[in-house]
């Protein structure tokens, strides 16, 4: 891990934390100034486990610049669940709420810029203020909502259905997302999403 600098690494951050914490409910400069003065900015590097299974996980992270996945393993096999870009959040939600150990990783799938926070400060702003308080209620807000699509579409769509949506609404990751992870994300093997974009091709 290397402290980002400019005579360190060469990425330049797509996202300050300025259009993250904004990005996700508006907020008084004095709140961001808060923010910023407990926040570090880091670069790590790709295949990174930044967040591991069965550890009480004590950060949280904003990606500047970069790319993730949350997977849990099951049966000796690695699952995608979570795939997250520029200006997401990633933490462990079962470690926050309960204070257990977790029960999925974070893995960067790129380069990545990250502002990186403690858990224990992000609680300690909460309680500084209303303000403060209601940006991070919109945070989890935001999180579960993002999830709770994806859990429905798992349940009731067909593979095909879902890279059709990918596709629609964020092509980008089909550039990006190496095909393994895209495949466990969908639920299908690798063969069998190759097999779904041969399909597709002709139609996008």
């Amino acid at each position: 891990m290397t402290v980002c600098g400019k005579k360190v690494v060469t990425l330049q951050p797509v996202m300050t934390l300025r259009d993250i914490l904004l990005r996700i409910s508006p907020i008084s400069d004095e709140a961001i100034a808060h923010f910023e003065a407990m926040t570090d900015e880091v670069c790590m590097k790709k295949g990174t486990i930044i967040l591991p299974a069965g550890k009480r996980n004590r950060d949280i992270y904003f990606i500047a610049d970069g790319l993730a996945r949350a997977f849990v393993i099951r049966d000796g096999e690695e699952r995608t669940y979570w795939i997250a870009a520029e200006g997401e959040g990633l933490m462990s939600l079962h470690t926050y709420m309960t204070g257990e150990p977790s029960y999925d990783s974070h893995e960067l799938l790129e380069d990545s810029r990250l502002y990186r926070m403690r858990v224990d400060d992000l609680r300690s702003l909460f309680e500084q203020s209303i303000e403060l308080s209601n940006w991070g209620r919109r945070l989890f807000e935001r999180e579960l909502a993002m999830m709770e699509p994806q859990m429905i579409d798992l349940a009731n769509l067909t593979a095909k259905q879902r890279y059709k949506i990918i596709i629609e609404s964020h092509p980008e990751l089909l550039q990006r997302v190496p095909l393994e992870h895209l495949a466990t994300y969908l639920g299908i093997t690798p063969v069998s999403l190759s097999r779904i974009r041969g399909q597709l091709k002709d139609m996008y």
